[in-house]
This record gives structure tokens, sequence and C-alpha cells, in this order.
């Protein structure tokens, strides 16, 4: 049997999916596992990297409420949270895995297709092809 992982990367794509995708990497992590949750705020082309709007910042305030709230739910766990602006959610994420080090990437999988996703493909499938370690994927059921 492998060793359970020690450093993982869980990438959240809004903060309803925290509890379930945390709680995974918990799950299956080693006991002083380090987990770092990472939003990756994806920007629109037309708008700069840094530009401040309410549409944009509400997302990351919600996902950084509910990593907080997990990371006292979890207070033996050593998790954090990383929050980056991007173009690409795929390409950011496997970067930080590469930089970081990560043994684990744990990501959930969404249903529901945006038409750029049709066209280029999803963050998920992306993940799937470059993950330069593991990679563990949560689908819910369709509903």
């Amino acid at each position: 049997m492998k060793k359970a992982p020690r450093k993982i990367l869980v990438g959240l794509k809004q903060a309803a999916d925290a509890e379930e995708l945390i709680g995974l990497a918990v799950h299956v992590a080693a006991t002083e596992a380090r987990i770092q949750a990472l939003y990756v705020n994806e920007i629109p082309p037309a708008l700069p990297l840094d530009a401040r709007d309410e549409t944009l910042d509400a997302p990351e305030r919600a996902v950084a409420k509910a990593v907080e709230r997990l990371a006292r739910r979890f207070k033996r766990r050593k998790l954090s949270l990383r929050i980056l602006r991007a173009r690409h959610a795929g390409k950011t994420i496997v970067e930080e895995l590469k930089q970081g080090k990560f043994d684990l990437a744990v990501i959930g999988y969404h249903h529901k297709r945006s038409l750029q996703e049709l066209l280029l493909g999803t963050t998920a499938q992306y993940l799937a092809k470059h993950t330069p370690c593991g990679l563990l994927m949560s689908i819910p059921p369709r509903r």
C-alpha cells in the first residue's frame, strides 16, 4: 500500500464545494499532512487581472469564509487557502502543483457546462491530462 499523501492541493470552483472536497482530502491525507485549498478566479480577457468588482470579488469572499469555517472544524489539520486570479484555471492549478511539489490534487467535476467549456474543454479535463501528481476527482451524481 502506498503512503498517504502529505501535501494536498484542493481545487475549489465555488464555496459550495469546500466541505465535500476538503473533507475528502482530510480523509485520504496522512495525519501530519498539509492541505492547501486553492480558488482560481477566472477573469475574462476583457478585464485586467487585478480588476475589482462586486461580481468578481463575491466568490472569493465566499470561498474564504467556507475554508475558514472548515479550518476551525479540522483544527488539528494544517489547512490554508490561496486565492489567485488568472485567465485559465487549469493551467494555473497545474503550475501551483508543480511549484508546490504536491503529492495529490483533489478536485470536483461539475456536470453543468458553459459554452466556453463545450468549445475548449473543462478544467477537470485539462487537469486529468496535465496534473504532475495523483488526481482524485469527485463526481457528484446528475440531478
